[in-house]
C-alpha cells in the first residue's frame, strides 16, 4: 500500500510539474517539490530494511534533501520578491538625500534634479530628489525618487564618500 501510495505521489508530481511548464494552469509551487520527494520516500520505506533496497531508499533521501532546498529556494525568492515591493512602495517615505558634488555629477532620473550653486561655495552642484537605500562602510546607494520597475529607468546609483561629493540625509 505505500508504494502504491508514494508512486500515486511522485507521478502526481511528475504531472503538476509538466502542466504548468505547459503554461494549463500553475499549482501551488511548493505541491510539486513535496510530493516528489515525499512520494518517494513513501514508495521506497517498506523496502529499506532489504539488501536490495539500501540504494533506493538513499537514493531518494537525497532526491527529498534536493527538494526540500528546492522548496527553500522558492520561499526565499517569494520572501525577496515581497521585501522589494514593499520597499518601492515604501520609496517615498525612506530617508531623502541631497548630494553636493564640485563636479557635475550624471544624476538624472524620474524626480532628480540639479541645481547650480554659487561658484563661491566649495561645492557647486546640489542634486535633490534621491532617496537612501542603503549605506555602507562609506558607500551610499541611492535611488531616484520616482523610481518604478515599470517606467524602464531602473537606476540605482552609488556613491562613495570622498572629498569631492558631501551627502546629506534628511
Amino acid at each position: 500500500m505505500l508504494i502504491g501510495t508514494g508512486a500515486a505521489m511522485t507521478a502526481t508530481a511528475a504531472v503538476l510539474a509538466w502542466i504548468a511548464t505547459a503554461g494549463y494552469f500553475h499549482p501551488s509551487t511548493y505541491l510539486v517539490p513535496i510530493l516528489l520527494g515525499g512520494g518517494l520516500l513513501i514508495m521506497t520505506w517498506p523496502t529499506r530494511a532489504d539488501r536490495r533496497g539500501h540504494f533506493p531508499y538513499a537514493l531518494a533521501i537525497v532526491v527529498a534533501a534536493v527538494c526540500g532546498l528546492w522548496a527553500a529556494s522558492l520561499y526565499a525568492n517569494a520572501v525577496g520578491i515581497g521585501a522589494a515591493e514593499d520597499l518601492v512602495r515604501g520609496l517615498p517615505t525612506r530617508t531623502a538625500v541631497a548630494v553636493y558634488s564640485i563636479q557635475p555629477l550624471a544624476l538624472h532620473g524620474p524626480g532628480v534634479t540639479e541645481q547650480p550653486l554659487n561658484r563661491q561655495y566649495l561645492y557647486h552642484y546640489r542634486y535633490q530628489g534621491l532617496r537612501l537605500l542603503i549605506t555602507g562602510s562609506g558607500t551610499y546607494y541611492l535611488l531616484p525618487l520616482g523610481w518604478s520597475q515599470q517606467n524602464g529607468n531602473n537606476i540605482t546609483y552609488i556613491l562613495d564618500d570622498s572629498d569631492q561629493i558631501r551627502i546629506e540625509l534628511y
